[in-house]
């Protein structure tokens, strides 16, 4: 009537008052309705309670009312599938300690957390408060997570191979200058001990011309055995001290020796067949011709 007799605003009044209360009246009749225990879904996810395995959580039919039990689709179930005790409702298996992440049953779920093998937990591990998890498997905190190390480097291998006080190249291109302290800039000769001012190669030779080879054979220069069996021979007393090797012909061992065995034979063939007088003269014969 109001707003046939031009009361607009009041009319309008009249209208939304009447909306709140048609508003309100639905609300209660459904709360009526649900009163029935066959029919309530307190979650409001569409699905009865007496078909929903959680009730009380929001979730889709095809997970039985509940919410996706595997959100990474690694085949290990998400930690709240056994806090409900549904483990038996799902195909999953396990206990995802790293549900946003695709991982392995082995690893909970997780990625690899030693990738390289050396004992020595990567970095992920420590940063999601994992390493009681994975204690067993590796500890500590890997700087080079692809390259097998030492924990004493912190999971990277020796930051100075050749000992020279020079860091591998490895350490400025990974920027780990300031953790290894023990050697200073970038070794262009990693596998060859040098020194700082090389830039870690050996220092280069400063002599012009290389140092001639002497042929004189001191004692100095020879081998040890040489030094004490090989003396240097003295010319001196070469000339003044006859040669002890040296042997007359007429005193010859050689000539010597087979002379006094044709005698010794003669004369004892001679002894056996003949008088000893015989034979006197018989050796001095065959001596007498060897000569």
């Amino acid at each position: 009537m109001e707003l046939s007799d031009g009361n607009g605003r009041r009319g309008e009044e009249h209208i939304t008052f009447a909306d709140e209360m048609i508003k309100e009246a639905d609300s209660k009749s459904l709360d009526i309705l649900c009163q029935d225990p066959k029919l309530q879904d307190r979650d409001k996810d569409g699905i009865i309670d007496s078909e929903d395995k959680c009730p009380d959580t929001p979730g889709k039919r095809e997970y039985k009312g509940c919410p996706d039990p595997d959100i990474d689709k690694d085949g290990v179930c998400d930690a709240w599938v056994a806090e409900m005790n549904l483990q038996k409702e799902f195909p999953c298996q396990g206990i995802d300690a790293c549900p946003n992440d695709p991982g392995e049953l082995a690893y909970m779920g997780c990625s690899n957390p030693d990738r390289d093998s050396d004992g020595i937990c990567d970095q992920w591990v420590s940063a999601s408060n994992l390493q009681d998890k994975f204690k067993k498997q590796c500890k500590d905190k890997d700087l080079c997570e692809d390259v097998a190390g030492l924990a004493e480097y912190q999971g990277c291998p020796n930051p100075d191979s050749d000992k020279d006080g020079v860091c591998d190249p490895w350490v400025a291109e990974r920027n780990l200058g300031s953790v290894f302290t023990q050697c200073v800039g970038s070794d262009k000769c990693p596998f060859e001990k040098g020194v700082v001012e090389e830039n870690g190669c050996p220092p280069e030779n400063t002599s012009s011309s290389p140092t001639p080879r002497s042929n004189s054979r001191n004692s100095s220069s020879l081998p040890p055995t040489r030094q004490k069996f090989w003396p240097r021979a003295n010319p001196s007393s070469t000339k003044s001290r006859p040669s002890s090797k040296t042997i007359p012909p007429s005193t010859s061992p050689s000539k010597a020796t087979p002379t006094a065995r044709v005698n010794t034979r003669a004369t004892s063939s001679c002894l056996r067949a003949a008088p000893r007088a015989s034979c006197r003269n018989s050796s001095s014969a065959v001596s007498t011709k060897t000569a």
